[in-house]
């Protein structure tokens, strides 16, 4: 129930991140004219003034769920990646590994999309000098800020293309035509699709334990069964995984509806489009604010119908974390008018 109401949550949620998509800090810039040749030098677009606070400008971009092998992000990624440029020496072997990749899917992108800015960032990462790029940076330049590419007198970020779009969903999805791959009934939907055997995103702003958490996760045979491996015991599918991450992960980034505490994180929302948080209620309840005062006084007249019993779906999920692993505490299924109505008992 939880899954399929977060579900709900991200179709009604315009806002939405593309397939395969997050929400990404892009700190530098690489300008590129349409032959692949480069303007100027790297840029950082961050407006922050202390080096502590610098971030850049916030964009969906691709997204991948690493750990410690080698994996890139198509066209926006750290220095290692799109540049095969560190700081460290001693990590100058990998950066070179992972630079490759990284140019390897950028050409597998150009042949499927036939793209021509994506053609010109691939001209340009055949042919530039890192040695010299390298002399050149930015002060203070951090080799963990993300980077990617504009192309054009129009500044057109490819990233943002459909065609480049529809590529990275086709490239990090599962393929559900493929004989060899089981097809799963999906927890979620429902439907007959490819179960994946780890969720590609993972859920942030729930402390203890690691930063970033999976809610679906099996990693030992004691919590494996039926033959299937890791995630699959709990089969579900691309779409759904991405939908109940987006949208849990949207809440829990929203003061309106998240709550946090000292050893876990609440998140809370409504089916429809209701005007009602709970959240500002508990951490600054203001007994002038007109819903605060009807709650209060609710219970001396005992008349719940005063409160205009709002039969609208209400939903809550209490988190902790575990490691890796989220922890689900306490999950709420009820009404706007029940949970109105024992906040006026709580007040």
């Amino acid at each position: 129930m939880l899954l399929q109401e977060l579900c709900a949550l991200a179709q009604c949620d315009a806002d939405q991140p593309p397939p395969m998509y997050q929400k990404a800090t892009i700190r530098y810039l690489i300008s590129l004219r349409a032959d692949g040749s480069m303007v100027g030098n790297l840029r950082d677009v961050s407006t922050a003034t202390q080096d502590n606070t610098k971030r850049g400008i916030s964009v969906f971009a691709p997204h991948v769920k690493r750990s410690s092998g080698i994996r890139p992000k198509l066209l926006a990624d750290f220095s290692p990646y799109v540049l095969g440029i560190v700081l460290d020496n001693s990590k100058q072997a990998r950066a070179e590994q992972q630079h490759a990749q990284f140019v390897e899917l950028v050409n597998r992108c150009r042949d499927a999309t036939q793209e021509p800015s994506v053609a010109a960032i691939s001209t340009f990462l055949a042919t530039f000098d890192p040695e010299s790029l390298k002399s050149d940076l930015p002060k203070g330049f951090d080799p963990s800020g993300t980077i990617t590419f504009e192309v054009g007198q129009e500044r057109l970020r490819p990233i943002d293309l459909p065609s480049v779009r529809q590529f990275w969903a086709t490239y990090t999805g599962v393929d559900d035509t493929d004989p060899s791959v089981p097809l799963f009934s999906c927890i979620v939907c429902n439907e007959e699709r490819p179960a994946l055997e780890r969720h590609p995103i993972r859920i942030k702003g729930v402390p203890g334990g690691e930063k970033l958490k999976d809610l679906v996760s099996a990693n030992r045979p004691a919590f494996l069964s039926y033959g299937l491996k890791a995630s699959q015991v709990a089969p579900t599918c691309q779409s759904c995984a991405e939908a109940y991450a987006n949208a849990l992960n949207s809440l829990l980034a929203d003061k309106r509806t998240s709550l946090q505490t000292n050893d876990g994180a609440y998140a809370f929302w409504t089916r429809a489009d209701a005007e009602f948080a709970v959240s500002p209620l508990i951490v600054n309840p203001d007994e002038q604010q007109i819903k605060v005062k009807l709650l209060m006084e609710s219970w001396k007249r005992g008349d719940v119908a005063a409160l205009d019993f709002d039969l609208t779906p209400f939903y809550a999920v209490g988190l902790s974390g575990s490691g890796a692993r989220l922890v689900i505490n306490d999950w709420i299924d009820t009404s706007i008018g029940q949970a109105e109505h024992l906040l006026g008992r709580y007040f």
